[in-house]
C-alpha cells in the first residue's frame, strides 16, 4: 500500500485487539498506513462504501487478522542469512514471507561477526528491508557446545564482554542491530553478559543450554529459544531448562518460542504445552532454513556442511542432526488449528500478538486503532487471500 493511501476493507470478520476476538460484518479504515477506524456494526460502515472518495475492498466475509511476526527465521527459497549477497537474500525473504502473510521477521544467524555486519549494512541501505525486519537474532555465541545442535562449533565462545561489545556496536538506524540473543545461563562468567544485554534492552533467549532448572538466574523477564529443543527437558528427577516456564508461568514475565512442524516437538507435546502455558506466552517460530518453499530436497550447503530436507525438517547429511524446519509459521499454525491443538484465537496470538509483544514492537501484532496496518485476509480455511503491508 502507498503510505498516503486510504482504504476501507468491509464485510470482514475482523480479529480484534490482543485478545483476538472475532467480529463478523465489520470494517476497517486504513489511512496513511495505519488503522484509522474500526467499524463493528454494518450500519456504521455501509454509508462509507458508497463514498466514491474512498477506495473500498469487499472482504466477502473473509478473516482479517494481523500480519504474522516470525521472530526466529534463517531463510527460504535457497537463501539464508549466510548467503554471500546479503541484500539479495534478504529481499528474497521479504518477498516470500510477505506473500505468505508474514509481514515482519527477525533474520537469525549464528555468531559470525563479518556476516552480521554485512546483514546490518544491507538493512541500513534498504528502506524496504527496514520496513519488514525488526532486528537481528544471534544464536550464540555464549552457548553450550554440548547443546549446539545444528550450529557450528566454531561460532561458540566463552562469555567475553569484548566479543559482546563488538556485536552491540553494530547498528541499524542508530539502534543495536542485535535485538535477540541466545544465551546458555549455566556458563561460567555469564552473569555480566546477561546484565549488559538487559541494560541494552536486548531480548535474551535462554537456550542451546545444558542447564538444570536450578541454573536459571533470577530476572524480571524470561524468554526461551525454541523451547524443548537444544535444552534439557521435563525430567521428573532432574528437571531441565524446559520446565522453568511451566513452573513459574504465573510468577514472572515469560515467553517461549515453539517450532510447530511436529518434528522438533511432537504434536502431543505441543498440545500439552498449549494446555499448560498461558495464552500470551507462546511465540510460534519457523526456525526455517533455506530449503523452505523449494521443491528440491537437497543436498545444499549450510554453514559449510551438506544438508537435506525431508519435506518437514532439515538435517545434516553426515549424521542426520536435526538443524531446522522447512515450514513457515503461517503453515504450521494452520496445521495446529486443523488438529485442534490451538483455537482460532490462538492462531493469531501465537503467530502475531505474542512475538510482537516479546520483541516490543510498537503498534504491531494486533488490529487496533492507531496500529500499523500490517494485515492479512484469509478465507474460511485460513488460506491467505491478500496481504496488506504498510
Amino acid at each position: 500500500m502507498e503510505s498516503n493511501s486510504t482504504l476501507l476493507i468491509y464485510n470482514a470478520t475482523i480479529v480484534y485487539s490482543e485478545t483476538c476476538e472475532y467480529h463478523k460484518d465489520a470494517a476497517l479504515l486504513i489511512k496513511n498506513s495505519k488503522i484509522a477506524k474500526i467499524f463493528f456494526n454494518k450500519s456504521d460502515w455501509i454509508d462509507q462504501v458508497e463514498n466514491t472518495n474512498i477506495q473500498a475492498l469487499d472482504a466477502k466475509g473473509g478473516i482479517l487478522g494481523p500480519g504474522f511476526v516470525d521472530m526466529h527465521f534463517h531463510g527460504c527459497g535457497g537463501y539464508d542469512t549466510n548467503s554471500d549477497n546479503k541484500e539479495e537474500a534478504l529481499l528474497h525473504m521479504v518477498k516470500t514471507l510477505k506473500n505468505k502473510g508474514i509481514t515482519t521477521f527477525q533474520p537469525t544467524i549464528h555468531y559470525d561477526l563479518s556476516s552480521i555486519k554485512k546483514l546490518a549494512k544491507a538493512i541500513n541501505n534498504n528502506k524496504e528491508l527496514q520496513n519488514h525486519i525488526s532486528g537481528l537474532y544471534i544464536e550464540g555465541p555464549f552457548i553450550n557446545l554440548i547443546k549446539k545442535g545444528g550450529l557450528s562449533a566454531a561460532s561458540i565462545r566463552e562469555p567475553d564482554i569484548k566479543v559482546l561489545n563488538e556485536l552491540l556496536d553494530i547498528k541499524i538506524n542508530d539502534k543495536c542491530a542485535v535485538q535477540t540473543m541466545t544465551v546458555a545461563p549455566e556458563l561460567e562468567n555469564v552473569d555480566p553478559i546477561i546484565d549488559i544485554l538487559n541494560k541494552n534492552n536486548i531480548l535474551i533467549g535462554f537456550g542451546h543450554s545444558d542447564a538444570k532448572i536450578t541454573d536459571v538466574p533470577q530476572l524480571k523477564k524470561y524468554h526461551f529459544t525454541h523451547l524443548f529443543n537444544a535444552m534439557n527437558g521435563i525430567n521428573h528427577k532432574n528437571p531441565g531448562l524446559a520446565m522453568f516456564p511451566f513452573l513459574y508461568k504465573n510468577e514472572v514475565d515469560i515467553t517461549c518460542e515453539m517450532i510447530g512442524d511436529g518434528v522438533h516437538i511432537d504434536y502431543n507435546t505441543l498440545k500439552f504445552t498449549f494446555n499448560c502455558l498461558n495464552e500470551n506466552q507462546v511465540c510460534l517460530i519457523s526456525d526455517s532454513m533455506l530449503f523452505t518453499t523449494l521443491v528440491s530436497k537437497g543436498p545444499m550447503i549450510y554453514v559449510g556442511k551438506e544438508a537435506y530436507c525431508d519435506g518437514r525438517a532439515c538435517y545434516y547429511c553426515d549424521d542426520n542432526t536435526l538443524i531446522g524446519s522447512c515450514n513457515l509459521t503461517i503453515d504450521t499454525a494452520k496445521i495446529l488449528l486443523e488438529k485442534n491443538i490451538i483455537t482460532k484465537e490462538l492462531f493469531f496470538k501465537i503467530g502475531a500478538v505474542n512475538p510482537a509483544r516479546a520483541l516490543k514492537l510498537k503498534n504491531k501484532g494486533s488490529i487496533e486503532e492507531g496500529n500499523i496496518a500490517d494485515l492479512i485476509l484469509l478465507n474460511s480455511e485460513y488460506k491467505v487471500i491478500k496481504v496488506f503491508k504498510s
